[in-house]
């Protein structure tokens, strides 16, 4: 694929970058501390989006996004330009060369001109080479969250109307549902973890809404990433919006996910071993926000 220069619309100095999924968000790209130049909306022609980069036991985040080629679609995006501790930081949390890859790809400026950018994408001969096998290529729909965060970042790029009202009309699959049996309560009461505790246990455990959860099944990166604090207000602030920060400025949508994040831990084996000394103060935010009716 050729390029044609840089459009007046596109900064120079930095690394251009076309995104089509979570990358369009300005809130998703600061929630990884990925600060951008420039953005510049723009099409990419004879791709189309999928939701089929999947993740297989995973009922919270099911699938991302993804493009491959399609003759006479479009997929709407952003390039961002970033400086070269941007776009390494932004390569290792996208899990380039075990997730998505990049390649060069020619998109068109919504003012008529086009630029090449690197592009993440994800295909089966990608994968194949790939030692984890976390991954597969399968058409999924992906969460309410994750499609939420798309929407924000098309809207607030100001992308095409007609767009955006494609993508918000995309099926998501539903939250896993949060319940406790006796069981698990009762391994939640037996011990009563400090904060130098949660930090400091091997294998590593994670604090969300008061429980303490061994990590020990999860692979290592979910270990480094979930592990060695509470991690209740850094979950809710996946979803689009202010980031709650404190118990008290939870939503019931972020009470939602909380719990989503909670069942699909104890679904992969993670397993409560006690509490924190905050278990009763999330008790009593999340039993009030769950009891508020849904919206519509």
């Amino acid at each position: 694929m050729t390029g044609h220069g840089v459009p007046a619309g596109v900064a120079r100095g930095g690394e251009p970058h076309f995104g089509y999924g979570s990358n369009m968000s300005h809130h998703a790209l600061a929630m990884k501390d990925v600060f951008v130049t420039s953005m510049t909306r723009a099409v990419l022609r004879n791709w189309r989006l999928v939701f089929n980069l999947h993740v297989p036991n995973d009922p919270l985040e099911p699938s991302y996004a993804n493009v491959e080629p399609c003759e006479g679609a479009e997929v709407h995006g952003v390039v961002s330009v970033l400086d070269s501790s941007n776009v390494e930081r932004l390569d290792r949390l996208e899990g380039s060369g075990q997730a998505y890859g990049k390649v060069r790809v020619t998109v068109t400026t919504y003012d008529g001109e086009e630029t090449q950018a690197w592009m993440y994408c994800c295909t089966s001969e990608f994968l194949e080479k790939q030692p984890h096998k976390m991954l597969e290529l399968k058409e999924v729909p992906p969460s309410r969250r994750y499609l939420d965060v798309l929407l924000e970042g098309a809207r607030s790029s100001g992308l095409k109307d007609e767009y955006i009202t494609a993508l918000a009309q995309r099926p998501v699959s539903p939250l896993p549902k949060l319940e406790l049996s006796e069981a698990a309560l009762s391994a939640a009461h037996k011990r009563l973890w400090s904060v130098e505790e949660v930090s400091s246990a091997d294998p590593a455990v994670t604090a969300l809404r008061g429980l303490v959860i061994s990590l020990a099944p999860e692979p290592v990166f979910i270990r480094k990433i979930m592990g060695g604090e509470d991690k209740t207000l850094m979950c809710a602030s996946r979803m689009p919006g202010e980031n709650p920060d404190c118990a008290e400025k939870l939503s019931r949508a972020h009470c939602e996910y909380v719990n989503a994040t909670v069942a699909s831990l104890l679904g992969k084996g993670c397993a409560i071993v006690g509490k924190t000394a905050d278990w009763e103060r999330y008790e009593r935010v999340f039993k009030e926000r769950l009891s508020r009716s849904s919206p519509a």
